[in-house]
């Protein structure tokens, strides 16, 4: 969230205690203010609450003072830890010292403080509240009530003294009533004071009171479920229930906290004997984990993972579950920029997949083909093996492995007619790009699917891009943005981030194209995210030169080249080789001979790849480079070239560009 803020017209404010790490400390747009104990005016006006202004309190509020440090919470406790052991005597406000203040003695700390006021309780109360302890920070009475060995007289007595101490608090009424403990402190204390085999046996009460009690509602109680059967050490329960609330957390989006639950559910896996169903979990856990951190951009942790899952699947000797898990190694290996590699992965888990009767396993399949085959600049075999997705009756169809955040039909439809308009807008064929584009866009514009909505909305808008609309552009890249703004999906807002970030370029807006881009770049080296790692650095390399900062540019461009050459990222070799071409051009000292030689590659290169309106841009900067080196004619004739094939592809923006330099050429101006 904090990395969403520097365009948001939104403060975000944030609490932590000083042993708190974080990155943010760099951040322009971060400001720390420290909170230290409160001022002595604010002291004396807290005390004056709690025990009263009567001068024959002042030696003993300077005590309060010292031993607390002006923190709130250790004064409140300690005036009623004195209050409750007789040292002080009265009623709030307006207490006085029963004996001398030399026989006042408090706990060195908070904990001990609450500690001590426990011990003191009677013992119903203090079973009582270790009890509510161990259910949470929210108790529902009806938890305690089967849990607790008390008549009910005698518990409901007890929690009004506990209320009456302010050890908890009445929270909800309806639909059962609940109550909270005052804070967290004294939950913390309550549950550490239990011998750990008592905690155990009270975990696994709870797992039967709530199934007993919530049996027509399991799902509202999923989480709460999950906590007590991995504490109770229930261990075939727990592995059900974390999952269960993995699943649940991916739904809504929580991929962070899916993750977690994911991996408490293998802790729990391990304890189980190594049978069939077993090792089956293994590997499904594993994809389900995959799942909620491909959104995160963890792809090292997915791989290792994986790597786990395909040792296990071999194992058993399922041939099914072995290709889903070579298919998502694979393709986390695209996204890390490992294509050569990715595409046997890939390529077996399709062999597989064809001697499965299993639609979504098919589809998956040739649906991450083309992904690879895209991200290696093979936009032909990328759009059929897409038209061969969104054509299929069974597009979209369900399985039980592999979960992603596009968990719908309609989804999984929608992400596949995005990336076929991407193939098109590559090959400059833009008509029927948008006719695809808008149709995803329309399938998941009214659904609650953000992950869906903003790659529809990311295809749309790199079409408009990519033909030089950059107004219609910036407003479909800003739904898209918007889609994942608040979400646990940084690889997808990484691809509206940058495409938005060239559109503002475009738009007059270069700083904060430059601040997008520079971000970005960070996040994906950060994350290993190396199927962006070129794409970025060419386009900050774009925008750099827009800024007439060429020597950026080419550092840029120069990296990006070598990047895109390892990894077999084709298509972006020809982009690094016309922004080389531009950057050699548009030097104070232009260096024509370099200029059109870069040109010259990216023409060869993009038409090999079929990347029409690069090759027109390559035209566009020969035109002007022939215009500087002469003859004037082969500039008028390049450029004329230039015209008509941005005039082909309604890119009107390059093709006004081309225009003028001709008509200049030819006038003379």
């Amino acid at each position: 969230m904090v990395d969403s803020l520097p365009t948001a017209r939104l403060l975000l404010v944030l609490s932590y205690r000083p042993e708190y790490e974080h990155l943010w400390s760099a951040r322009s747009f971060y400001s720390q203010i420290r909170l230290d104990h409160l001022a002595p005016e604010s002291i004396e006006e807290l005390l004056a609450t709690l025990v009263g202004a009567d001068p024959d309190l002042l030696p003993l509020r300077r005590r309060l003072v010292e031993w607390t440090g002006g923190n709130p919470l250790f004064l409140e406790e300690i005036v009623r830890s004195l209050w409750e052991t007789g040292a002080l005597v009265g009623d709030r406000g307006a207490y006085r010292l029963s004996g001398p203040i030399e026989a006042v003695r408090v706990a060195p700390t908070v904990q001990a403080i609450l500690a001590a006021r426990i011990d003191r309780l009677p013992e119903t109360e203090k079973r009582l509240l270790q009890s509510a302890s161990v259910v949470g920070t929210d108790v529902p009475l009806t938890v305690l009530q089967a849990i607790a060995d008390e008549p009910e007289d005698e518990l409901r007595q007890a929690v009004a003294n506990l209320q009456a101490s302010e050890f908890l608090h009445e929270s909800r009424l309806f639909p059962d009533i609940e109550y909270t403990f005052r804070h967290v402190l004294t939950r913390d204390v309550a549950y550490r004071s239990l011998l750990q085999d008592r905690r155990r046996v009270l975990h696994a009460r709870i797992v039967e009171a709530v199934e007993r009690q919530y049996a027509g509602r399991l799902a509202e109680q999923v989480e709460r479920l999950a906590h007590h059967a991995l504490q109770g050490e229930i261990w075939d329960k727990a592995v059900m229930y974390l999952r269960q609330a993995g699943v649940r957390a991916h739904g809504r989006w929580a991929n962070q906290e899916a993750v977690a639950w994911f991996e408490q559910a293998l802790t729990a896996l391990a304890h189980l004997p190594e049978a069939r169903e077993t090792m089956e979990q293994a590997v499904d856990l594993r994809l389900d984990m995959r799942g909620s951190l491909y959104p995160l951009g963890r792809f090292a942790v997915i791989v290792a993972h994986l790597a786990e899952a395909q040792r296990v699947a071999q194992a058993l000797g399922d041939q099914r579950r072995e290709g889903w898990v070579s298919l998502q190694l694979g393709d986390c290996l695209r996204q890390m920029g490992r294509i050569t590699e990715a595409c046997p992965l890939i390529e077996r888990a399709r062999e597989l997949a064809g001697t499965q009767q299993d639609p979504a396993f098919q589809l998956a399949a040739t649906q991450y083909l083309g992904l690879a085959r895209y991200a290696a600049g093979d936009f032909v075999r990328a759009a059929e093996l897409m038209r061969w997705v969104v054509s299929s009756r069974e597009s979209g169809a369900r399985s039980g492995f592999g979960r992603t955040n596009a968990g719908s039909r309609t989804g999984f439809l929608a992400i596949n007619l995005s990336w076929l308009a991407r193939c098109l807008a590559e090959r400059g064929e833009f008509e029927e790009g948008l006719a695809f584009g808008h149709q995803g866009v329309a399938l998941v514009q009214d659904l609650d699917d953000p992950y869906s909505l903003a790659l529809a909305y990311i295809g749309l808008g790199y079409l408009h891009l990519t033909r030089g609309e950059f107004p219609t552009a910036v407003t479909e890249l800003e739904r898209a943005r918007s889609a994942t703004r608040d979400r646990s999906m940084i690889l997808v807002e990484l691809q509206a981030l940058r495409n938005l970030a060239i559109a503002y370029a475009y738009s007059g807006r270069i700083g904060e194209g430059i601040e997008l881009l520079e971000r970005a770049l960070l996040d994906i080296e950060s994350r290993g995210i190396g199927i962006q790692e070129a794409t970025v650095l060419n386009l900050l390399s774009e925008v750099y030169l827009l800024d007439g900062r060429v020597d950026a540019a080419a550092k840029s461009t120069e990296r990006a080249l070598t990047l895109a050459g390892k990894r077999g990222q084709q298509a972006e070799v020809a982009v690094a080789y016309r922004l080389l071409a531009d950057i050699a051009l548009y030097r104070d000292r232009a260096d024509l001979q370099s200029a059109k030689s870069h040109y010259e590659a990216a023409v060869e290169l993009g038409g090999r790849l079929g990347i029409r309106p690069l090759v027109a841009r390559c035209h566009l900067g020969l035109g002007r480079l022939y215009g500087r080196a002469g003859p004037a004619t082969l500039a008028i004739e390049t450029l004329r070239m230039a015209v008509a094939m941005t005039s082909d592809m309604g890119m009107s923006y390059w093709k006004d560009l081309a225009e003028d330099e001709a008509n200049k050429l030819i006038t003379g101006t």
